[in-house]
Formats: structure tokens, sequence, C-alpha cells
């Protein structure tokens, strides 16, 4: 009953979220196609630095949200996958079975369509990964909004697989999405998470303490050439969910409470509101149909409909599958449509892949919008057909 009550707040919290996520965004775009344009665009480029005596750390406004501030909600995720894996609902192994093998099908077939539509150009290929992630913020947002009647175990699934998905794209990025490595600070890296692992067992050990050599693992993970958000990740896996002096005192759950609220309504608004800035005068039907943004709109989705689904029929077939309790397909199908909800992570993909080529990354936001947009209107739809009573 009290896992319950946490997955009906998660729910309600997840409106919250995604209706913030959504004005940040709105209120980006209409920004950036109004007389103050210029001043959004001036603000977020503006260079701020640090300075320690005659060493100097500088980031435009815009890279210090997505650069650093991202590494906060990053570090939630990896505490929520390790929670997840530890004592939710991926730690019994044939309840996993359905949202990993879902996770990996519906990023295969959105890499897929991206590819067949881009892959031909040196340029553009790179964002083979944009359509590849589900906005987990945005996906459990429009559930709850519109998916009443449906069963709470196909909440769970959501969220399961969103994580999963989300464990996928940081993989992507640490693995693909890096240039050129300093193996002097990846060993450091190594050797502070060694270390953390082992502090993590100590009765001597302080949640403040990690988050200082957190800090100090972000600056190395930038300075190596991998992306910094990935310290996040690295440093909320290694957070200990169980220590043998506070008991039932959970660091990992302490500290995920601790960040939720941050990162739910200042950080990721803030990115939304940073990246989101896409000039709408000059879309026509030229952009709408440019290889980029027809990739990353069908990849969204149709490619995520297509790989989730096509899981589910698998294991289907294969007697493996082990549906989501009182879940019809009706439903299930409803869910697939929001996995091609993926704001903020193919939002972050998307300025990775095309840093160097603003058009392109134009071209990215607009898939993505389209994209998410369609996915989310389209899945609102099919969850309110499929309404049942159980």
């Amino acid at each position: 009953m009290q896992r319950l009550d946490r997955v009906k707040i998660l729910f309600k919290d997840a409106v919250e979220k995604g209706v913030l996520l959504l004005c940040a965004a709105v209120a980006a775009i209409v920004i950036a196609n109004s007389q103050w344009g210029d001043c959004y665009e001036s603000f977020f480029t503006t260079h701020v630095s640090i300075n320690a005596g005659s060493h100097s750390f500088a980031l435009s406004v815009r890279n210090w949200v997505n650069e650093f501030l991202m590494v906060i909600f990053f570090l939630s995720v990896g505490m929520e996958i390790k929670r997840e894996l530890v004592s939710g609902y991926l730690s019994n192994a044939k309840q996993r079975i359905l949202p990993v093998v879902a996770a990996v099908s519906g990023v295969i077939f959105p890499v897929l369509i991206y590819t067949l539509f881009n892959g031909g150009d040196e340029v553009a290929k790179h964002g083979w990964a944009i359509p590849a992630a589900t906005d987990i913020a945005f996906a459990i947002g429009m559930l709850a909004l519109f998916g009443k009647g449906i069963p709470v175990s196909l909440r769970i699934f959501l969220t399961a697989l969103a994580i999963i998905d989300d464990l996928i794209a940081i993989c992507i990025i640490a693995i693909f999405y890096t240039e050129t490595l300093n193996m002097e600070y990846i060993l450091a890296v190594v050797f502070m998470g060694v270390f953390l692992y082992q502090y993590g067992k100590s009765r001597f050990y302080s949640v403040k303490v990690s988050l200082a050599i957190g800090l100090f693992m972000w600056w190395c993970v930038f300075s190596s050439g991998v992306h910094a958000t990935i310290s996040g990740v690295i440093l909320g896996l290694l957070m200990p969910i169980n220590h043998p002096v506070r008991g039932n005192n959970s660091p990992l759950i302490s500290l995920e409470h601790y960040l939720y609220p941050i990162t739910a309504y200042i950080i990721l608004p803030l990115f939304a509101f940073a990246n989101s800035g896409l000039k709408m005068g000059g879309v026509s039907a030229d952009m709408l149909l440019h290889p980029v943004t027809l990739g990353v709109a069908v990849g969204l989705f149709l490619g995520k409909q297509l790989g989730v689904m096509l899981a589910i029929f698998m294991l289907k077939i294969f007697k493996v599958l082990v549906m989501p309790s009182n879940a019809n397909i009706k439903q299930l199908y409803g869910i697939s449509l929001l996995c091609g909800i993926g704001f903020t992570m193919s939002l972050f993909i998307g300025i990775m892949s095309f840093e160097d080529a603003p058009q392109l990354l134009n071209q990215a936001q607009l898939g993505v919008f389209v994209g998410s947009s369609v996915s989310a209107l389209a899945g609102a739809v099919i969850l309110k057909l499929a309404r049942a009573k159980v």
C-alpha cells in the first residue's frame, strides 16, 4: 500500500513537472521569436568564468546549464537507476525482461529510421542518437494527465522502461559522443570511483564528502574529453542505498528526495528554456521535410512505437512475456506512443551532435518538437480510447 502511495505522489509531481517543462519550452520559443530574441541569445552565450589565482575556467551561460547543472539531473537519474535495480521494479528478473527488451528495441528502430534519412550525409548522420531517448518527465506527465483508468502496473512499467532508456542514452553519450580522451583524467576518475565505492561502506560515510569528491570528479570528467554529465551518473550509481551504520536512513534515498524539487522545478525547466529557442519565423515546408527533421520526428513517433510493440509481440511469441497486471494490448500501445516523447534527452543529444552546425541543430530541434508533440497527442487519444475498469 505504501508503494502505491509513492507511485501516486510520483505521478502527481510528474504532471506538474511536465507542465512546467512545456511552459519553459514555449516561453523560450516565444521570446526567441520576439523583439527580445537577440537578448535571449546574447544572455545564454555570455561567458561566465571562475578565477582562482592565475587559473581561469569559463563557460557560456548555456554551457553552465548543459555541462554543470544537468550533472545534478544525471546524478538523480543514476540514483534512480540504482534504486530500481536494487529494490524496485527492475530487481525482479522476470519483470525486468519486458522493459529491458522494449527499451533496447525502442532505441534501435528510431536509430535505423534516422539513419535511413541521413546515412548519406557525413555531418547529419552524427545526430543518429537524437530520437533514441524517451523524456521520462513528459511521458509520465502525459500518462498522469490522460491515463485515467490505466492500471498502476503500466505506470510502473513506463517508468522502468524510461529509466532503462535513459541508461542506454547515457552509454551512447559516453561511448559515441566522446572525441578525444585524456587518460590522466580518466585514471583520476577511476581512482575516485573506487574510493567512493569503498567509502560508501565506511562507518564514517558522509553524503557531503561524497558530493565534494563528485564536484572534483565532474571537473576531471569534463577535462578528460568525456561528456561531463557522465560524472553525475557515476556518482549516483556509487551512492550507497543501504548503510551499515545508518540503518533505514538510506543516503541514496535521502539525497534523491532532497534533489528532486531542485531538478524537477529548477534545473530541467531551465534546461528547456535555455535550449528551446527555435526561431519559428524561418520554419517552412522545406524545413519540415529536411532529412534531419524527418529523421528525428519519424524516428520518435514511428520508431519508438514500432520498437516497443515489436518487443512485446516477440516476447509473447517466445512465451517469456510477463504482462503488467490488469493491462491490455491497447493500453500498452498507448504507452509505446508516449515513449516517442523525446524532449529533454533528445535536445541534449542534439546539442552534442550539432554543436558546430547550428542550422542542423535547428532542424533537429524542430524534429524533436514535431515528433514529441505528435507522439504525445496520439498517446493521449489511444489511452483515452483504451480506458478500462480495473
